[in-house]
């Protein structure tokens, strides 16, 4: 789902640095407009507005927790344009000025989103678009589309190569009419829609929500989603070790085949938990920097000639998904010092971890991420729960219970299907 959704911004990006700066005004209404050999399209404005602001939130599946802020910060030029034999590209981006710079902020509107599993309950999806209530009435076009990370790329990668003549060709370049289902739709007073989409299968899928007009090409509004192969249980448990240190065990079980996985689990601290993406572009690709929190994840957005079902979005951006130290690292850039990253590989569907916690000043909150990776498929299950880190009460303060002893350290509750429904885990509070 985060593959999908950075490279769909990469694919933005892309287009607006492949060159120098021209000037011009983009369409009102629209935060961007890009022209490709006469062909336009256009991007509808977003704000962080739930009512008007041009979002798709979907429902269904099972909710994970959103980092707090996740927001989207552009400073740069407002305008590139590129020029070859075959290929006539010029963007302009509708944007106001801050010290100096063209400069945009995004901050995402809601806390949670679905994560949906390939089992009766959890597979069915519906979708709201809240549009600015200029959309009224108007007819739209909802495409669902059944691509991974390795097509958003290779359309990065057609674009640069000029392999197709409008945005059209570039779409029908890289997708099947099997990857893809198209709802014809008309937006209400209010420029909303509700639209069910019925129960999926496994897979990475986009939404793109487009004007139905006969002229320019206008995106409306843009989200995606993963359906995940196998539900997951976790379970969770803490024990006090001295005054300030604890150790929490973390346990597994994959309703999958038993064969070989890969396991990781990301413990951050529920303060630390935002994702505050930033470009700074001078409108040349070399000059074109994409960071998170702060952490650099690529200073040129400039893409190899084609891609593997393997490329990992990680490794893409030049972390090496192999290393666990380096991955460590990686985390601890972006969520802080007290950031943990553990990795297990091995065979059967169940595996344990212990996590070591040191100088908590308690109470602490948590938030666990866990998933299970599969060669050739990647993610397969996901589980995100808070953890709560707290100290034990005395004994002589515990009040007696008629039905036995009180819990100590007790364990989580298991997570749901493909990524429960964030719940705080029972331990010792």
């Amino acid at each position: 789902m985060k593959k999908t959704i950075i490279a769909i911004i990469l694919l933005l990006f892309t287009i607006a640095t492949v060159s120098a700066g021209v000037p011009g005004g983009s369409s009102p209404g629209y935060i961007a407009q890009v022209v490709m050999n006469g062909s336009t399209l256009l991007f509808a404005d977003h704000s962080d507005d739930t009512v008007d602001g041009n979002w798709v939130q979907l429902s269904g599946g099972d909710p994970v927790r959103l980092p707090d802020p996740l927001s989207f910060t552009y400073r740069g030029v407002n305008h590139s344009e590129f020029r070859s034999e075959s290929l006539d590209l010029a963007m302009v981006l509708n944007l106001g000025m801050y010290e100096g710079n063209y400069y945009k902020e995004i901050i995402y509107p809601y806390s949670t989103h679905p994560v949906y599993t390939n089992v009766t309950g959890k597979n069915e999806v519906s979708l709201d678009f809240k549009g600015a209530s200029g959309f009224a009435g108007q007819g739209v076009r909802v495409y669902l589309v059944k691509a991974d990370l390795v097509s958003v790329l290779d359309m990065l990668a057609d674009l640069r190569a000029a392999n197709a003549d409008d945005f059209e060709g570039l779409f029908l370049r890289n997708f099947e009419e099997s990857d893809y289902e198209r709802y014809p739709e008309t937006l209400d007073v209010n420029g909303d829609l509700h639209l069910d989409l019925g129960p999926k299968d496994s897979g990475d899928y986009g939404i793109v929500v487009l004007l139905d007009s006969p002229d320019d090409l206008a995106i409306l509004s843009a989200t995606a989603f993963k359906v995940l192969p196998y539900g997951m249980t976790v379970d969770t448990s803490i024990d006090e070790q001295s005054t300030s240190s604890y150790d929490l065990d973390v346990n597994v079980d994959l309703d999958g085949p038993d064969t070989s996985y890969n396991y990781t689990a990301v413990l951050i601290e529920a303060s630390n938990y935002k994702a505050e993406l930033e470009i700074e572009s001078n409108g040349t690709r070399t000059g074109t920097n994409l960071s998170i929190n702060g952490r650099e994840l690529m200073g040129d957005l400039d893409l190899p000639a084609e891609f593997s079902s393997e490329t990992d979005l990680l490794d893409f951006i030049g972390i090496n998904t192999e290393d666990v130290s380096n991955l460590n690292s990686f985390a601890v850039d972006v969520f802080g010092e007290n950031t943990q990253f553990l990795k297990k590989d091995g065979h059967g569907n169940s595996t344990n971890f212990n996590s070591y916690l040191e100088n908590v000043e308690t109470p602490k909150d948590y938030i666990l991420f866990t998933g299970v990776w599969k060669s050739g498929e990647g993610l397969v299950a996901f589980d995100q729960k808070e953890v709560t880190v707290d100290k034990k009460e005395d004994e002589e303060e515990e009040k007696p219970s008629s039905g036995g002893g009180s819990s100590s350290g007790g364990g989580g509750g298991g997570g749901g299907g493909g990524g429960g429904s964030p719940e705080p885990a029972s331990n010792v509070r």
